[in-house]
């Protein structure tokens, strides 16, 4: 317990460019009419991701904007570096 007691965290880094994990790809509620229909589950690795960013998915190359953010079930402004959260 000690050991773990004198562990140091690492810093976030939220001043660097938006990189993310993603651990899920789903599509969100059935009807066609749907905004939010298609979400991405993901942990931020840096960066800030905030509603109306443009994201860029690579390999694929394809131009994505962020309509809205979850974290623990609750729509959220803003995700930061080291947080879990859907898009």
């Amino acid at each position: 317990i000690e050991a773990i007691d004198e562990f140091k965290s690492r810093k976030n880094p939220v001043n660097k460019p938006i990189r993310v994990c993603v651990y899920d790809y789903y599509n969100k509620g059935q009807d066609a009419m749907s905004v939010y229909k298609r979400r991405i589950s993901c942990k931020i690795e840096s960066g800030v991701i905030q509603e109306k960013d443009k994201l860029i998915i690579k390999p694929l190359d394809e131009i994505v904007t962020v309509k809205s953010i979850e974290k623990n079930k609750s729509k959220a402004k803003h995700a930061f570096s080291g947080e879990m959260c859907e898009i």
